[in-house]
């Protein structure tokens, strides 16, 4: 019991706006299924929110200096989060072999991208500022990037004249590979150097 109270103390001292935004995109890809039924122009809506919030979160807590622990692990969560449901929803309402895939390997990146984590998170809910284990590359940034502009693709085809949807989820999927082996390549190095 001591340990959730723990918890729970040092998370709320770190409570802020940029952390509400990170939570709003997590709670928002949580809920897809509801906005889903909305129709597409409310799905292109929360795609929108999702991107602006994913580059004002980390925008708004540096320039108020206000960058936690918990914020630098909430903010790839969200992410995660709010893609995967997604990714599901267009592969299911599409029935693309290329989608369906591309959701099966991003589920699996994501969570031993966020198992290799593990240690970092529960540091980030007691306070406690570590050198994180898996830093964010270039390459994780412009794979949730990369995402965020498959599923307007994926919504508006034409707004893409040159690619086609499935096109993209290969070009999506060798990037999140890619990221995967990068993050293996590291995790694995780390261990056998301890």
């Amino acid at each position: 019991m001591e340990t959730i109270q723990t918890y729970w103390q040092s998370s709320r001292r770190q409570w802020n706006l940029p952390n509400s935004i990170s939570l709003s995109r997590a709670f928002i890809g949580l809920t897809m299924p509801l906005w889903w039924l909305g129709g597409e122009y409310l799905l292109l809506l929360v795609i929108v929110y999702a991107g602006i919030s994913d580059w004002l979160d980390g925008w708004l807590a540096r320039r108020q200096k206000e960058v936690t622990p918990l914020g630098a692990i909430i903010d790839p969560l969200a992410d995660k989060c709010f893609t995967d449901p997604f990714l599901l929803g267009i592969a299911i309402t599409t029935g693309s072999v290329w989608f369906s895939l591309l959701f099966v390997v991003t589920v699996l990146y994501d969570i031993d991208n966020t198992y290799q984590r593990r240690f970092d998170i529960a540091a980030a809910f007691r306070g406690i500022s570590t050198p994180p284990t898996k830093p964010v590359t270039l390459l994780s940034k412009i794979k949730t990037a990369v995402l965020f502009v498959l599923m307007v693709f994926a919504l508006y085809p034409l707004a893409a004249p040159f690619l086609t949807p499935d096109q993209l989820a290969v070009i999506a999927l060798g990037l999140v590979l890619w990221s995967w082996a990068l993050n293996r390549r590291v995790f694995i190095k780390q261990s056998l150097s301890r």
